[in-house]
């Protein structure tokens, strides 16, 4: 009788531990689950917002682009760069790309903004250069649906004679320049017609991004 009592506590026992065991396991690996769709959740963010980050890279890196081109185009009209090249002779603005010495306080520059070529664009096509409706130049995130507007601006510098198919060599007409465009998205405020007003609010993220992108020109003719 008593090795038969104790043999059921015996058994008894050992099951208590059994239950213990598997209730550790559970618990493991609701925690391992739980760690894991953790993970995945932060990754997912991560990887949106960089995919975000880089989207708007590669926005400001077209829209740079883009300034260069038009204002090529801008210049190559009859008259434009000669008015032009003498605005930075003449009355050079303050640029970025090329800053005042002792040796020359007013360095050659002429700055081209998006609303110039805009008010030259809607004279001859009627049409801005930069389409901010919700589904146009930008995309679904244009200014028009309330989230990033674009913006560039254009510095003509470092001018020098250049001589091109035909031109007298004794008095060259074309000058070769270099082209800054500076590209710039940011969050905008669509009841505002301040193209340089911004939401900023406590309640949302946004982000600014800025970048530049040179090019060599030649321009002409400058009398």
């Amino acid at each position: 009788m008593g090795l038969l009592t104790k043999r059921v506590v015996t058994q008894s026992a050992h099951k208590k531990g059994e239950r213990g065991t598997v209730i550790f396991s559970v618990v493991l690996a609701i925690l391992l689950l739980g760690g894991i769709g953790l993970w995945a959740m932060r990754f997912t963010a991560l990887s949106d917002r960089a995919s975000g980050y880089s989207r708007l890279a590669l926005q400001a890196q077209y829209l740079s682009e883009l300034g260069v081109q038009t204002s090529t185009a801008y210049l190559a009209l009859p008259g434009y760069a000669q008015a032009n090249y003498q605005i930075g002779d003449n009355n050079p603005d303050s640029c970025l790309s090329v800053k005042a010495t002792t040796l020359d306080s007013a360095p050659f520059c002429r700055a081209i903004t998006l609303s110039e070529l805009n008010t030259t664009t809607n004279a001859s096509a009627s049409s801005n250069v930069i389409d901010t409706a919700a589904q146009g130049s930008l995309g679904p995130f244009a200014a028009a649906s309330g989230g990033i507007r674009g913006d560039f601006i254009v510095e003509i510098s470092e001018p020098r004679q250049t001589i091109v198919a035909g031109d007298d060599v004794s008095s060259p007409l074309y000058r070769q320049v270099t082209l800054t465009s500076y590209a710039i998205l940011r969050p905008d405020d669509p009841a505002s017609a301040d193209d340089s007003a911004t939401v900023c609010l406590e309640t949302t993220a946004a982000a600014a991004t800025r970048m530049g992108m040179r090019a060599v020109s030649i321009v002409g003719p400058i009398y």
